[in-house]
């Protein structure tokens, strides 16, 4: 179950499928990216979370642009300069997916 404040974001420390939710690593307009580490293997990933999905039905816009940069981003062939998909779900009405994560300056640090 995902434990939230009062902006519906999870907080540190929740568990989303195997992960548990580490730091905020960035938030845009309908979802955020999370640190998170799965126990059992003990892996850092990057999750990233629509957090309107408790308010939406299943023909929402910002739904299914979530589940296309999805299955977008799964179809990808291997390459050093983009992510890989590891897993994805839904866990209490969010839909989520864990991807690789990538340590460094945030494009906006980098571009600055």
């Amino acid at each position: 179950m995902i434990s939230s404040d009062s902006d519906s974001t999870p907080l540190e420390g929740s568990r989303i499928g195997p992960y548990v939710l580490g730091e905020k690593l960035g938030q845009g307009a309908m979802g955020a990216v999370f640190r998170a580490r799965d126990p059992e293997s003990g892996a850092e990933h990057a999750v990233k979370l629509l957090l309107t999905a408790q308010t939406l039905n299943l023909n929402n816009r910002n739904l299914s642009r979530f589940q296309r940069e999805l299955e977008v981003l799964a179809q990808l062939p291997p390459h050093r300069g983009l992510v890989r998909i590891h897993r994805s779900g839904i866990a209490s009405g969010i839909p989520w997916f864990a991807m690789e994560l990538v340590l460094g300056p945030s494009l906006h640090d980098w571009l600055a």
